[in-house]
């Protein structure tokens, strides 16, 4: 019975989460694509920030943006890199280390900056 009860838990923690999210996207989602057009030189720091988001539709969003031309590949790099789907959800969930957890996080949205300005290089490089 515990872990039948275990598993609906997380399945509502996780419905609630991803519904929470869903709705903010829905709506924040053409605001979040026009500022990503702004810059860009600045758009994989955003572009990671938004990959944090643990939904698919933050990778949607970002290969959407790509897609319609508003946002660089370096810029779509950062933003699927960090993207780890819902595990953050439960990393953060069942953390026992919060400052872990945390730094967890932080290197993955390091690494999809890197990632993405590394491509950008690239680009820029190459001529691309």
């Amino acid at each position: 019975v515990h872990p039948l009860l275990h598993s609906l838990e997380i399945f509502a923690y996780i419905l609630a989460v991803n519904l929470a999210f869903g709705f903010v996207m829905h709506y924040a989602a053409d605001a979040i694509a026009a500022f990503l057009q702004g810059g860009y030189w600045y758009q994989p720091l955003v572009a990671a920030l938004v990959g944090l988001i643990p939904n698919c539709a933050a990778s949607a969003l970002v290969s959407q943006a790509s897609v319609l031309g508003g946002l660089s590949f370096g810029g779509l790099v950062a933003g699927v890199c960090p993207n780890a789907g819902l595990a953050f959800l439960i990393l953060f969930k069942n953390t026992k280390n919060i400052r872990r957890t945390l730094a967890v996080l932080g290197v993955m949205y390091a690494v999809g900056v890197a990632a993405g300005y590394i491509t950008l290089g690239g680009m820029a490089l190459f001529g691309i």
